[in-house]
């Protein structure tokens, strides 16, 4: 009886010692998705993690980064999906990694709300950004010193920026931030900044307003500088990141995007790169 005693007794420290070495996230794995994304994601796509968990009851453990970033923390193990405004490279994509595009996101030219500017062309936006155009003045308002803020250049806003509109010249700028939320910021305590940030992100933010290009909003359908935010997971979708990208598909996933300015993408286009995913095996 007693060797018995003493065999049930190892074995339930066995047991308990394996429970306390086990992982939370192999404990609760089904209940909570590690999720790292932009900052500007984070913003732009603003309470579709809560309304995601309220409906599913999945736990949403974020962490907001960079594009570069988010990408990094999915490689490495420390995320279940990545949000990103940067495509992956080859290498990734060899490697099986998957992008998901799941909505647009229009680039917002900003100024502070004290600025009547409203309407300038892009060929001036270009100038504005390498430094010809340095004076209000020149674009109908007031005479003040035009002072160029830009996001930090490994953002996703920026490259956006770089390749649809300055096409490759060179930015002139007073201040670099270093996330979408500062820029917002620099821009409405100073009043002559201009800046460029996700159109998501400043929706509702009464300090400024958007310039027009060209006569073209951010919301007309032939507004031409977008960037598209996309979802990464480490081959196919499975389990909790999944339902995360399911639910961005779902009518209650457009209409928070919709609501923050952006354009969805369609469904035919998930399904289409659903097919296109890989079942490589990471392991763990």
């Amino acid at each position: 009886m007693q060797r018995i005693f003493k065999l049930a007794s190892m074995v339930m420290a066995s047991v308990f010692l394996g429970w306390l070495l086990t992982p939370a996230s192999i404990i609760s794995a089904e209940q909570q998705l590690r999720y790292s994304c932009s900052e500007q994601i984070d913003e732009a796509y603003m309470n579709a993690t809560d309304s995601f968990s309220g409906k599913t009851g999945i736990k949403i453990n974020k962490y907001s980064t960079s594009s570069r970033a988010a990408v990094y923390r999915l490689v490495n193990g420390l995320s279940d999906l990545a949000g990103t405004a940067q495509p992956l490279s080859f290498e990734q994509k060899d490697m099986g990694y998957a992008e998901i595009a799941f909505c647009k996101d229009p680039l917002s030219i900003i100024v502070n709300s004290k600025n009547s500017v409203q309407d300038i062309f892009e060929s001036q936006l270009q100038d504005i950004f390498i430094g010809r155009i340095a004076n209000w003045k020149e674009l109908g308002g007031p005479d003040r010193p035009i002072v160029v803020i830009i996001p930090a250049k490994d953002t996703g806003v920026f490259k956006a920026f770089d390749y649809a509109v300055m096409k490759g010249k060179a930015v002139k700028y007073d201040v670099i931030a270093k996330t979408s939320s500062m820029v917002v910021e620099l821009v409405k305590n100073m009043d002559w900044a201009i800046s460029v940030v996700s159109h998501g992100a400043s929706i509702g933010d009464n300090g400024m307003h958007t310039i027009k290009i060209g006569g073209l909003t951010p919301e007309n359908d032939c507004y031409p500088y977008y960037q598209v935010f996309l979802f990464v997971t480490k081959g196919r979708p499975v389990g909790a990141a999944k339902a995360f990208i399911d639910f961005a598909y779902s009518e209650a996933g457009k209409e928070i995007i919709k609501n923050r300015g952006m354009i969805p993408v369609s469904n035919e286009a998930y399904l289409e790169t659903l097919k296109t995913c890989s079942e490589v095996s990471f392991g763990h």
